[in-house]
């Protein structure tokens, strides 16, 4: 049996192109948000905690400013545009990671792909990256 070093030289992220600000979701869903205003009003402010400093009081203190926000101290979420899809995506972090590692298509052994929500179902997607970026290797 021969044992080969491996090692992760790159990693690569790309993320969708539309930025969609809070100010969308209140336009689009103003009735959401004037329930939201109602049911906030009603919360009281958090409680000084009096109990030893636990783990939940530690995070409760965190959180507490955000309770209040409907979107809880988000600001942006990303959208995959019209001409996007997760495999550009994942073609566009692939070719990210490929030049940060300093290779060519041929020094790539091996290519593992996951996505969150893929346009195919199922196994396989890594085929059809590999094909795109005209690598020769196994993909799983």
């Amino acid at each position: 049996m021969v044992n080969c070093p491996i090692g992760i030289r790159s990693l690569a992220v790309s993320f969708p192109s539309v930025i969609r600000l809070n100010d969308h979701w209140r336009k689009k869903f103003p009735n959401l948000f004037a329930q939201e205003k109602l049911r906030n009003a009603r919360v009281s402010s958090p409680r000084e905690s009096t109990s030893d400093n636990n783990g939940i009081d530690i995070w409760s203190q965190e959180v507490a400013p955000y309770l209040s926000d409907q979107f809880r101290g988000n600001i942006e979420r990303r959208v995959v545009g019209s001409d996007e899809s997760s495999l550009t995506l994942e073609y566009c972090a692939a070719k990210d990671a490929i030049n940060a590692a300093k290779l060519s298509p041929d020094e790539v052994d091996l290519m593992i792909v996951t996505s969150l929500f893929g346009e195919n179902i199922g196994t396989g997607k890594a085929v059809y990256l590999a094909q795109q970026l005209e690598l020769r290797c196994r993909g799983i």
